[in-house]
């Protein structure tokens, strides 16, 4: 169990994350073993931190410098929510991280993410995935969070 994990960045980011983690002791050897069985991730975002970072993506994935870094990024996190399956994203929370992406980079507020799994997700199985043709397509992502499920939540403004 992870618990308390909590990093606090300049201007007000921070990120708190709680997790479960089946299989997995302080041993670095038995993490390769280990899987994510819950997760909790609470993302203060300041409006901030998020600019520099998709001015790197975007730049990286597609070329682009400045607010068309930016718009590459987002329209790369908008096709990876796409990308989710149903069964593991409600409709409600696939609208939250749609709002999210929305008011990226500056768009301040709070993100709230849980996860389970009932068998958990772990690094051999995101390595065997990550042998298949396209991990990140939507067949990839199905089987990888078959039987998992996504909440959501986003309270945009001053995080409280």
């Amino acid at each position: 169990m992870l618990s308390g994990f909590r990093l606090d960045l300049s201007g007000g980011t921070r990120l708190e994350l709680d997790a479960e983690v089946w299989g997995a002791t302080l041993a670095p050897a038995s993490w390769v073993m280990g899987a994510v069985t819950q997760a909790n991730l609470v993302w203060r975002n300041d409006g901030k931190v998020p600019r520099p970072v998709m001015d790197l993506a975007g730049e990286d994935m597609a070329g682009a410098t400045g607010n068309a870094a930016v718009d590459a990024a987002r329209e790369a996190l908008a096709r990876g929510l796409d990308a989710l399956p149903d069964a593991a994203l409600d409709d409600g929370s696939r609208k939250a991280l749609k709002a999210v992406i929305a008011a990226l980079p500056q768009g301040r507020g709070k993100l709230t993410l849980t996860f389970q799994s009932k068998d958990g997700i772990g690094a051999a199985r995101i390595a065997i995935l990550s042998l298949s043709g396209d991990p990140l397509s939507p067949q990839g992502l199905a089987t990888i969070l078959d039987g998992a499920t996504i909440t959501a939540s986003w309270q945009p403004g001053l995080a409280p």
